[in-house]
């Protein structure tokens, strides 16, 4: 009877860790869903209200900040041409 008795003790006590162990996968698992579907959250928001747009100002900063550019070089070829053509008349 006392080899039956610490099989029945050792079955309970494999059945609790294992249910301890499941408990934890659980938790592990729902923490991990947790994280993912905060991620999948904020990229929808930003999508939403912000990714697109902030992308569409980007481009718009940088078409105008290249159209600054070329009017800064036109200005300083006018620039030139203006003291050429100033020396020539001085002539």
């Amino acid at each position: 009877m006392a080899l039956s008795d610490r099989n029945t003790q050792k079955q309970k006590n494999t059945e609790k860790e294992l249910s301890k162990v499941k408990s934890e996968v659980s938790k592990e698992k729902f923490k991990n869903a947790k994280a993912a579907m905060g991620a999948n959250l904020m990229d929808g928001v930003n999508s939403l209200f912000g990714g697109s747009k902030v992308k569409q100002q980007q481009a718009e900063i940088e078409e105008l900040q290249s159209e600054n550019n070329s009017l800064k070089d036109e200005n300083r070829l006018l620039k030139t041409e203006l003291q050429t053509a100033q020396k020539e008349h001085e002539k």
